[in-house]
């Protein structure tokens, strides 16, 4: 379960978002350097999903995020499962 590429952690706006992988993988959103506070995937285009957060705003407080590039969609799942597990950021609790 590896990963083939990954940002920094980047400021959330849309300038960082339009350099985001046009491939599949999982993204972090946090409300500081250190709390996660969602971890998503998309199967397909990471950028696409990214924006679609960005301009809905329906997860409140993000300030940063990262991503990671997978090799697949179901690296991507696993990869993804297996953060939630670990890090139970707060709205992956909530959306539920």
């Amino acid at each position: 379960m590896g990963y083939i590429n990954k940002s920094g952690i980047l400021e959330w706006n849309r300038a960082n978002i339009d350099t985001v992988s046009a491939t599949c993988g999982v993204y972090i959103l946090r409300d500081s350097l250190r709390a996660f506070i969602y971890i998503g995937l998309s199967e397909t285009y990471l950028r696409d999903r990214l924006l679609a957060h960005f301009n809905s705003n329906d997860i409140p407080n993000v300030v940063f995020f990262d991503w990671y590039q997978t090799s697949d969609a179901i690296n991507a799942r696993s990869l993804e499962q297996a953060w939630i597990a670990r890090y139970k950021p707060t709205y992956n609790e909530n959306l539920k």
